[in-house]
């Protein structure tokens, strides 16, 4: 199972021998592809969500677009050259795919060719699973042979290796990179807000809203022009929602305790900017905007809304999950593993593994029926997501970092907020 990144959309594949698109805010089905070989291992969901794969003991990575205008969903490209059986496939654009495999390899595919690209050897046992990096440029596996390897996508060479496991590695996750803004981006808001008779605190901050939106509502950025009213104080709140009302201008709910009633992770009122100074050129606000920026890049206080904590850098680390029974935290400028999550009374081994979209929860689903969530900074268990009657065979978190999808063997997909 994969969520959508651009849409509510998620994949899910089963051995009732079908591939379903399902709209996870209301559950129905958005297509239902029937599948050749029943025996599938897994999907995955292109970012532009135009298509979706999958694969299984059949050996065969299927490509299915959902850009066509028929009733049916049909195979738009299989791409064969696997011995063994299709472990994991992702998507790094609509022309490519990696899959990894029982034949102890990963591959780099052509879509639009089907030609294999590059071929990952080293793993010396069953490749179970893979994570993409958030530049698309690297990769990380996860086999049998109880290591993690990172690979480069452009060399087709293994980086490092991390060993530490005691058993079968079943799932690797990596931590997303935020989307910021370019600086050519930031110069040109800020200069906006300047146009508009804004200060240097209130540009900064205006910046930084918008940062946050396009961190938590990407999508909204490429659909339609939104308004981000912030603020709104208890007197006037009434007459905001009648106007907007009147309006007819549609209104974006959040549940209790959403992270978009905070726009950002720190206090924008402790910005080092001058008090009652006067600025008298645009240049001179837009300096002290940038300084002020690069203090507080400097003393860690914000790296967008996706901030991680201290030791987990962006893009710089990856969990795993095994059959010992453990979840390990690694870091790769380190070359080493920072952190293992275990409890005494968890004996049975791990599935999946997916980070909160903030990186301070990791995820894990057992064979116990469980999914345990993992506080990552401290190591310790946060909480446990039960429900389910079988062994938790796949998870991930939404975009939106809003709901968790869980699916079982029980043949049930869940979502929890």
């Amino acid at each position: 199972m994969q969520c959508s990144s651009v849409c509510r959309n998620l994949v899910s594949a089963s051995q009732d021998g079908k591939l379903i698109v399902w709209d996870s805010y209301t559950t129905n089905k958005v297509h239902a592809i029937p599948l050749r070989s029943s025996w599938v291992m897994t999907c995955a969901y292109a970012p532009s969500g135009s298509y979706v794969a999958c694969g299984g003991l059949d050996n065969i990575c299927s490509i299915y677009s959902l850009k066509t205008r028929e009733g049916n969903v049909r195979v738009s490209r299989e791409l064969p050259g696997h011995t063994g059986y299709l472990s994991c496939c992702r998507f790094l654009d609509d022309n490519q795919i990696v899959t990894s495999s029982g034949d102890m390899s990963c591959a780099l595919w052509d879509i639009e060719t089907g030609q294999q690209c590059t071929s990952f050897m080293g793993h010396t046992g069953d490749v179970m699973s893979l994570s993409l990096s958030p530049d698309m440029r690297t990769f990380v596996s996860g086999a049998c042979d109880a290591s993690a390897k990172l690979w480069d996508i452009r060399e087709g060479s293994c980086k490092q290796t991390f060993p530490g496991h005691e058993s079968d590695i079943n799932a690797v996750t990596t931590k997303t990179k935020p989307r910021m803004f370019s600086k050519y981006e930031q110069r040109c808001f800020i200069e906006i807000q300047i146009a508009r008779g804004k200060n240097a605190r209130q540009s900064h901050t205006a910046l930084l809203e918008a940062c946050a939106v396009r961190h938590k509502r990407p999508n909204l950025l490429n659909s339609h022009p939104i308004v981000l009213y912030v603020g709104v104080h208890s007197h006037i709140a009434a007459l905001v929602v009648n106007l907007l009302r009147r309006w007819n201008w549609e209104v974006l709910e959040h549940p209790p305790y959403s992270p978009d009633s905070s726009l950002f992770d720190f206090d924008p009122l402790k910005m080092e900017l001058p008090h009652r100074v006067s600025f008298r050129t645009r240049q001179a606000i837009i300096a002290a905007v940038e300084q002020s920026v690069r203090k507080l890049v400097q003393q860690n206080a914000v790296d967008g809304i996706r901030r991680l904590p201290e030791f987990f850098p962006n893009g710089y680390a990856f969990a795993t999950g095994s059959d010992d029974a453990t979840c390990r935290l690694f870091d790769i400028r380190a070359d080493q593993e920072l952190a293992m999550y275990s409890h005494d009374n968890i004996i049975c081994g791990i599935t999946s593994v997916a980070f909160s979209k903030s990186g301070r929860l990791l995820l894990a689903g057992y064979d116990d029926f469980n999914c345990n969530v993992w506080d990552s900074m401290k190591t310790e268990r946060a909480g446990i997501l039960a429900g389910h009657d079988n062994r938790v065979s796949c998870l991930g978190v939404t975009e939106d970092g809003m709901a968790v999808a869980t699916g079982s063997w029980d043949s049930f997909l869940r979502i929890w907020n």
